[in-house]
């Protein structure tokens, strides 16, 4: 959305979900599943594309109460109404590891410019974060453009949403604990300030109490991330520019695999045109929509 993003200057463009399970992997996590993550490489950035073994996920029985909850005490803006979702993108910097960053949030908190009160509650988490978060909380130009076949549409009158103001909303029977060792790196990596945990007693909730996580403890999984993606990242560039490659990790084993052609979820060459001067040889790339 900013003309002044410098796209090849990042390692990676990936999703949260699949930094999350390369953690997961690396801190030998105690909530572990296999995963596979598509990956290309655009001049000097990886791309990192979610594969799940389905698109839907069908719901049987009951999983809880997060849904009616968020629906229950967040409104969605003026504009925005009937939306299934929010997502944010931003980029962070791991040490040196440059990342342009993807994530869903569930909500955000009214911040009254003129409050003391309200500043000092997010000074401390926002300080701690800030050396992470290299982004510009700059807001475009409020005008309908598109791009790759999507139509970009502001709505409402409203400047863009700070960062500051963003929050993790969290439900949990209150006999269960809250993982933070799951949570905590979710905000951490999105550079989340808030998270609110609501707790219930078959879905009689009480008040949500604000969760502020071990930041120092956090710091030292996203070390172990960081030495992980660093190897990935040596050996995605030396392959060939363009070829389909995949992660894929089974029993605890990584492993990276160029993929068949035609397989996976290739990035298109609108966008990586954008790293790359001259289109590889032998033509893989296509135009979004086409059908060949």
């Amino acid at each position: 959305m900013g003309a002044d993003v410098d796209l090849p200057s990042f390692d990676f463009i990936t999703d949260r979900n699949n930094l999350l399970k390369l953690l997961h992997w690396a801190t030998n996590a105690e909530e572990y599943e296999d995963f596979r993550i598509d990956v290309e490489l655009g001049g000097k950035t990886c791309f990192f594309t979610r594969s799940d073994e389905t698109d839907i996920d069908v719901i049987e029985g009951f999983r809880g109460y997060g849904e009616e909850y968020h629906k229950a005490v967040a409104k969605w803006p003026k504009g925005s109404e009937g939306a299934t979702g929010h997502h944010r993108v931003i980029s962070i910097d791991l040490d040196g590891v440059k990342i342009l960053l993807r994530f869903e949030i569930d909500a955000r908190i009214e911040i009254q410019e003129d409050s003391s009160d309200s500043k000092d509650d997010v000074d401390d988490l926002v300080d701690a974060l800030s050396s992470l978060l290299t982004s510009s909380s700059k807001a475009p130009a409020k005008t309908t453009s598109s791009f790759a076949g999507l139509t970009i549409k502001p709505s409402g009158n409203r400047a863009m949403i700070p960062q500051s103001s963003i929050i993790k909303l969290k439900t949990r029977a209150e006999h269960k604990p809250l993982n933070m060792d799951d949570v905590g790196p979710q905000i951490y990596l999105s550079q989340t300030p808030y998270l609110y945990l609501a707790k219930h007693n078959r879905g009689q909730f009480q008040p949500a109490q604000r969760i502020l996580p071990d930041t120092e403890k956090i710091e030292l999984q996203l070390g172990r991330l960081r030495e992980a993606l660093l190897d990935i990242v040596e050996v995605v560039r030396e392959q060939a520019q363009g070829e389909g490659l995949c992660l894929i990790c089974v029993d605890r084993k990584l492993e990276l695999y160029k993929r068949k052609v035609g397989t996976g979820r290739e990035v298109g060459w609108e966008i990586m045109s954008k790293f790359v001067s001259e289109l590889p040889t032998g033509g893989r790339y296509r135009s979004w929509g086409d059908d060949a």
